[in-house]
């Protein structure tokens, strides 16, 4: 969803329903950020915006500067989108309107409450049904449709606006699974929600509300380097004699050591920012020289003036192929999409290359 990378000011420092959640797992995070400037938006989030623009737009000059991956992505989202339409009834006669930001107003009918951008919205055009896409373009986790606060506030906004009684809110996210997700608020749901998404921004409002720690909330926080909390729960990991060992106290663990990985990964690039910028600004620290990274530029060139002290055994050992590179230009020879080189590539090498498994990692599984 882009309204994350909106600037705050569109928001106008109010709550959104991309930060609903936040909010709900974590009341006092709103009140530490305050004053605070917002993370620096990382590479892959601007990908994402990249590609939520493309959605909006179909800019083809967009799509041609994308990465093979991005241009995958938005293809198979394009399809995605197109199932559910056509399977909830939306492909003809319905009204369509994209990235639009609605917002919740107070009783006063002039106070602004909260908002949401809604990246595709369709409207039938008796306006009691609504159809509203969410693109989760990236590979991380996402909580699912029938939990999800940006869902549940979208389809608020969206029923408000329109005064419908059913609103199909949907998961488009190419890279997960289910790669559609979704749930239907009907009038009961909407008034229930609006009764919980009203008690999340009471108890984010209240003097001394209290923060809790973890994912997702931590993760788009502003103040999660100054956050006692966050900086306790990465830090002090309990480890009881009696179950230490067991499922629920690793679990416990892993998180939070996912958790200080993150800070300590984030604090040691926001020093490094700081010290390119003035390499004084932190006394006792400094920014090391760690080497420099050498690559021949003319195999042919080297092999000559080497081959007096290699065999020509020695020297194939050295410069082994890349396979990933060697895949990529096979496929472009060929013409073939990156999963039909793949499999060309493989099929054709399958007598003289072997395939090893990586070493797993540890993944913390989000709850449904």
């Amino acid at each position: 969803m882009s309204d994350k990378l909106v600037p705050y000011d569109v928001r106008e420092g109010l709550p959104s329903a991309s930060y609903m959640e936040a909010d709900a797992n974590c009341p006092g995070k709103r009140n530490l950020e305050e004053g605070l400037p917002p993370k620096p938006v990382s590479k892959w989030a601007e990908a994402g915006s990249r590609m939520h623009e493309y959605m909006r737009t179909v800019d083809e000059n967009l799509f041609k500067a994308f990465s093979k991956d991005e241009q995958k992505t938005v293809k198979i989202a394009g399809e995605l989108l197109m199932k559910v339409v056509e399977k909830h009834g939306f492909k003809t006669g319905a009204l369509q309107t994209k990235e639009e930001r609605i917002w919740m107003y107070e009783a006063d009918g002039e106070t602004k409450k909260y908002s949401g951008q809604i990246d595709n919205l369709n409207i039938w055009k008796s306006l009691d049904r609504l159809l509203i896409v969410d693109f989760k373009m990236l590979r991380g986790d996402t909580t699912p449709a029938v939990s999800n606060w940006q869902g549940r506030t979208l389809a608020l906004l969206a029923s408000r606006r329109y005064g419908a009684s059913e609103v199909i809110f949907v998961l488009i996210q190419p890279w997960k699974s289910p790669q559609i997700d979704e749930v239907i608020y009907r009038q009961a749901d909407l008034e229930e929600a609006e009764r919980a998404i009203d008690e999340v921004i009471a108890a984010s409002k209240e003097v001394g509300a209290p923060r809790h720690p973890g994912q997702p909330q931590c993760n788009h926080c502003a103040a999660v380097h100054c956050c006692p909390e966050a900086l306790t729960a990465g830090l002090a990991v309990s480890l009881y004699k009696t179950d230490m060992m067991s499922p629920g106290a690793l679990l416990a663990r892993a998180q939070a050591y996912q958790l200080i990985e993150k800070i300590i990964e984030e604090d040691k690039a926001n020093m490094k920012r700081i010290l390119e910028a003035d390499p004084t600004a932190i006394p006792g620290l400094t920014l090391q020289a760690t080497g420099h990274t050498r690559k021949i530029t003319n195999m042919e060139l080297a092999k000559e003036l080497l081959s007096a002290y290699f065999s020509e055994e020695e020297w194939t050992r050295l410069t082994s192929l890349k396979i990933g590179d060697a895949e990529e230009a096979f496929g472009k020879a060929l013409g073939l999409s990156e999963e039909e080189a793949k499999g060309a590539f493989n099929d054709l090498l399958v007598s003289c290359m072997a395939t090893y498994p990586k070493a797993k990692s540890l993944r913390v599984l989000k709850k449904r």
